[in-house]
């Protein structure tokens, strides 16, 4: 029994499941950038675009717990919250939070963000552009729209900045021809 609980645990830790909460990270980010900057989501209904947004959300969770499980209780909690935030606008088929919504959402943003000072300068500077766009977001929930239009462009920056650095840690598997720096 205890030979198979070890080969359990070194087949969970040699599995990095923070690519795919990165990749689901970037496409929610992206759309719902998009969608604070006023750009029509030509041919995507607002049910289909809720479905996405859930879908995604739901692997961002599933990624989340999963490298929790693995050890990595910073990017687990980060891929994981998003996930689920994710999850909720794809629930309720609303990313408008509100001021109050998007400061919660940024404060905790600001303490991800601190708390991974060490990490890659890929992750930071996603976790940093994800800041800025709730930031943003948040002062536009208080009525300074144009912030919020601001705020919306970030949000497409850091879902690039997160198809990046989902992009290097899948270059960095075993398998992978060559290796992106991060």
């Amino acid at each position: 029994m205890a030979q198979l609980a070890a080969e359990h645990s070194e087949s969970v830790a040699a599995e990095n499941p923070i690519p795919l909460g990165l990749f689901s990270l970037a496409l929610t980010t992206f759309i719902v950038g998009l969608s604070f900057t006023g750009a029509t989501l030509m041919g995507g209904s607002a049910k289909a675009i809720a479905g996405v947004l859930l879908f995604a959300g739901l692997l961002g969770l599933l990624a989340g717990l999963w490298d929790l499980r693995g050890g990595n209780t910073h990017g687990g909690t980060v891929i994981a919250t998003f996930g689920a935030l994710a999850m909720a606008a794809g629930f309720t088929g609303s990313w408008q939070l509100g001021g109050y919504g998007f400061l919660a959402v940024t404060v905790v943003t600001l303490l991800f963000l601190l708390s991974s000072w060490r990490g890659s300068i890929a992750w930071r500077v996603t976790l940093i552009l994800l800041f800025l766009a709730f930031l943003g977001l948040t002062l536009g929930g208080f009525g300074a729209s144009a912030l919020a239009t601001i705020g919306g462009y970030l949000g497409i920056a850091a879902g690039l900045a997160a198809l990046y650095t989902a992009w290097a840690g899948l270059s960095h598997a075993d398998h992978a021809s060559f290796h992106l720096p991060v």
